[in-house]
């Protein structure tokens, strides 16, 4: 009698660990991304829901909170040969968990290097007078990271350009 009692509780614990790890609790901002057997399964949404332990595995956790993103300063030269110093801050959120898991591999650093990149290209163009304007150079930034992003599964809600200031070249 006591080798079947402690088989019922070797049992029991079993299928205690079993359903906890079938359990999973998505919290309110986020979404799990799931594979079974290393592909993708499906997307969890904000709950509880139950995975099939050992053939699913959350393969991200991706916050669906918007994320601000500020730039170092990036020294630019203008079309008119000034040298300037741009920072821009990019505001954005995942719209989609599963091309922002999959379409690159870290879409924090995607967007960042997008964004500097951009700068220089965009502000390149521009003359020390139009580079005043900030208002063009947020527009057009806007333009470029709002169209790469949406590849990656991302939104950009928001581009601010807070400050051009005149910068020295740099040092060769």
């Amino acid at each position: 009698m006591p080798a079947a009692v402690g088989a019922g509780v070797g049992v029991v614990l079993v299928l205690l660990v079993l359903v906890a790890m079938a359990v999973k609790v998505v919290p309110g901002d986020t979404a799990f991304v799931v594979e079974r057997f290393s592909r993708y399964s499906r997307t969890l949404a904000p709950g509880v829901t139950l995975t099939v332990p050992f053939a699913d595995r959350v393969k991200a956790r991706v916050s669906l909170l918007p994320h601000q993103l500020a730039l170092a300063p990036t020294k630019v030269m203008a079309a008119d040969g000034h040298w300037f110093s741009v920072s821009p801050a990019v505001t954005y959120a995942v719209a989609d968990p599963v091309l922002a898991t999959y379409a690159v591999a870290s879409f924090h650093l995607s967007l960042q290097q997008l964004a500097a990149t951009a700068v220089r290209k965009l502000a390149s163009g521009l003359d020390a007078s139009a580079l005043g304007d900030r208002e063009e150079l947020r527009a057009a930034l806007a333009d470029v990271l709002g169209d790469a992003a949406r590849e990656w599964g991302l939104r950009v809600t928001g581009v601010e350009v807070p400050a051009i200031q005149p910068a020295e070249p740099p040092e060769r």
